[in-house]
C-alpha cells in the first residue's frame, strides 16, 4: 500500500545516483494504475531519497 492508500504500482524502477554534494541516493520512479489507486492518486509517483 502507498502513502496514499493505493493497492497497486507498475513500472517500479530504481536507480543509484551520486547527489549534487557527492553523496549516494537513491531514485525510484513508479505509475499507480487508476484503477487501483486512491481518489486523486494515479499518475507518476517520483521519490528521491539520500543514503
Amino acid at each position: 500500500m502507498n502513502p496514499g492508500g493505493g493497492r497497486a504500482v507498475a513500472v517500479p524502477p530504481a536507480a543509484l545516483l551520486v547527489g549534487l554534494d557527492g553523496r549516494p541516493a537513491l531514485l525510484v520512479s513508479v505509475f499507480i494504475p487508476k484503477g487501483e489507486s486512491a481518489p486523486g492518486e494515479s499518475g507518476t509517483l517520483v521519490q528521491w531519497r539520500e543514503l
